[in-house]
C-alpha cells in the first residue's frame, strides 16, 4: 500500500512538471510572434541661438621677443639684472669694464685741445657758420703785414711819380704787397683747416663718449608701442654672460620679452578662410587656469595658405597686465564668427557615433499601426557643442522627439514604447551605485537549518 502511494505520488509530480513546461513553451512562442518593443526615453527637439565658433589651437608669443648684444666688446664687469627680473626702458642690465674707452674719451678730449689751441680757441664755436676766421692770430697777423706792404707800395709809388725813386725799389714793393695777400689767404685756409681738424677731433670725442657710454647696456626703447599704452616693462628670460667674461661687438648678453601684452598665434583650416576677420574677439583658454579664460581680438590674419597642413595662420593681441599668461605656453581659443546664429539642439546623450558615422533616432508613428511607434535613424553633422547639449545639422524635421536611452537596441523600424515618468525615474535610481548587502555567516544559517530526523526517514525493511 505505502509503495503504491509513492508511485502515485511520482507519476502526478512528473504530469505536474510536463504540464509547466508545455505552459512555458506556449508563452515563449506567443512572446516571440512578433518583433522586440524597446522602451525608450525621449526628449523634444529644440532650436535655440548658438554664438558660432572656430576651435584653434596655438602659442603665446611675447610682443616682442629679441636678443639684446653689446654694441661694445670687452670685459663683463657686473650684471644688475638676471633672469626673472623685471626692467623699465632705461635700466642697466650689464656693466662692461669702462677703462678702455674712459682712456680713449681722454685721448680725444687731448687731441681736440691741441687743435682748438692752434687757432687760439679754447673751445668749438657754437655756431660753425658765424665764425669769423679773420680773428685767429694767425690771420690777424696777415693782415697787418698785408697793411703795411700796401703802405710801402703806395708810398713807393708816389716817389715814383715825381721820378725821385729807382724802378727797383717800387718793383720790390709790389713784390711784397702780393706775398702780403698771398700770406694772407694761406693764414685764412690754414685757420680753416685747423678748426676742421678741431671739429673732426670732436667727433671723435663724441664716438668715444658713445663706446662708453654703450659699456652700461640698457633696456630699449622701442618704437612700437603695446596698446595699453606706455606702462610697461621687459622681463629677462635668458642670460648668456657671466662676470668677468671677455664679449665681442655685437656679441649677444641676454634675451628680453614684452609679457605685459602677448600675441597669440595659431592655425585655421582652409575651409574657414571666408569667415575669418580682423577684429573679430577671441576666447583663450590654458592649463594653468582650468576656471577662467581670456579676451582678446584678431591683429592680423595672413593672406596665404600653407600648402602642406591646408592652413593659415592668424594673430591676435592678449592683453596681460598681470603677467598671468607666459610666452611660448600653448594654449586653445575660440574665435567667434557669428554672435547671432542658431540651429537645432538636442542632448547629447541621444547622439550616437559609430565607425565614423554620426547620427540620431527620432520616434515615428508606425506606417502599420498609427497607435504603434518606431525609431527613425537620420544620419547628422555634429556642431557647436555646450553644457550637456549639441548642435546637429542634417535632414531634421520642425519638430519631433529623439530618442535620449536605450539607442544601443535600436536600428531603423525598431518598435519601441516610450517609457512612463515612474519607469524613467526608476531607470535613474537603477543606474545609481547599491551598497553592497551584508552576506549572513554561513555557519548561522546552517545552524538555522530545521533538522531531519534520519529515523523517521530510512526506508521501511520488508
Amino acid at each position: 500500500m505505502r509503495n503504491r502511494s509513492i508511485t502515485l505520488l511520482l507519476a502526478c509530480s512528473a504530469g505536474f512538471l510536463q504540464l509547466t513546461g508545455c505552459s512555458k513553451t506556449k508563452e515563449a512562442v506567443t512572446a516571440d510572434s512578433g518583433p522586440k518593443v524597446i522602451p525608450i526615453t525621449v526628449k523634444p527637439l529644440e532650436r535655440k541661438s548658438i554664438e558660432r565658433k572656430i576651435d584653434v589651437v596655438g602659442s603665446l608669443k611675447g610682443w616682442e621677443e629679441f636678443q639684446l648684444g653689446a654694441k661694445k666688446g670687452g670685459r663683463v664687469l657686473k650684471i644688475h639684472h638676471d633672469i626673472g627680473d623685471r626692467v623699465k626702458p632705461g635700466e642697466v642690465i650689464i656693466e662692461i669694464d669702462p677703462v678702455d674707452s674712459m682712456l680713449s674719451v681722454v685721448q680725444a678730449e687731448r687731441n681736440m685741445q691741441a687743435e682748438l689751441a692752434q687757432i687760439g680757441l679754447k673751445q668749438l664755436p657754437s655756431n660753425p657758420a658765424a665764425f669769423d676766421v679773420d680773428t685767429v692770430p694767425s690771420v690777424v697777423r696777415a693782415k697787418v703785414e698785408l697793411e703795411r706792404a700796401m703802405q710801402n707800395l703806395t708810398r713807393q709809388r708816389a716817389i715814383s711819380q715825381r721820378n725821385a725813386g729807382s724802378l727797383q725799389e717800387l718793383q720790390n714793393s709790389e713784390s711784397d704787397f702780393k706775398s702780403a695777400e698771398a700770406g694772407l689767404e694761406a693764414a685764412r685756409v690754414q685757420s680753416s683747416a685747423i678748426l676742421a681738424g678741431a671739429r673732426v677731433a670732436a667727433a671723435a670725442l663724441d664716438v668715444a663718449q658713445q663706446y662708453l657710454k654703450d659699456l652700461n647696456i640698457q633696456a630699449p626703447q622701442p618704437k612700437t608701442l603695446p596698446p595699453n599704452g606706455l606702462a610697461f616693462q621687459y622681463a629677462i628670460s635668458k642670460r648668456m654672460v657671466s662676470e668677468g667674461q671677455y664679449i665681442r661687438d655685437g656679441e649677444p648678453i641676454a634675451e628680453l620679452v614684452i609679457e605685459d601684452t602677448l600675441k597669440y598665434v595659431a592655425k585655421v583650416p582652409e575651409r574657414y578662410s571666408n569667415q575669418v576677420f580682423l577684429g573679430q574677439e577671441l576666447t583663450l583658454r590654458v592649463a594653468s587656469f582650468e576656471d577662467r579664460t581670456f579676451t582678446g581680438k584678431l591683429t592680423r590674419v595672413n593672406p596665404t595658405v600653407d600648402p602642406i597642413s591646408r592652413t593659415f595662420q592668424v594673430e591676435a593681441t592678449i592683453p596681460n597686465p598681470k603677467n598671468e599668461l607666459r610666452p611660448g605656453g600653448f594654449a586653445k581659443a575660440d574665435i567667434l564668427i557669428d554672435r547671432k546664429g542658431s540651429g537645432v539642439v538636442v542632448p547629447i546623450e541621444a547622439v550616437v557615433r559609430t565607425v565614423g558615422v554620426t547620427k540620431i533616432f527620432l520616434v515615428v508613428d508606425d506606417e502599420k499601426s498609427a497607435s504603434k511607434k518606431t525609431a527613425r535613424e537620420i544620419q547628422v553633422t555634429a556642431g557647436t557643442e555646450g553644457a550637456g547639449w549639441m548642435e546637429i545639422i542634417g535632414k531634421l524635421p520642425a519638430s519631433g522627439e529623439v530618442v535620449t536611452s536605450g539607442q544601443s537596441q535600436l536600428a531603423d523600424g525598431t518598435p519601441v514604447r516610450i517609457k512612463t515618468p515612474e519607469e524613467a525615474d526608476d531607470a535613474g535610481k537603477s543606474n545609481t551605485v547599491k551598497t553592497a548587502e551584508p552576506k549572513a555567516d554561513a555557519a548561522k544559517v546552517k545552524a538555522a537549518e530545521p533538522k531531519v530526523d534520519a529515523a523517521k526517514t530510512a526506508p521501511v525493511a520488508k
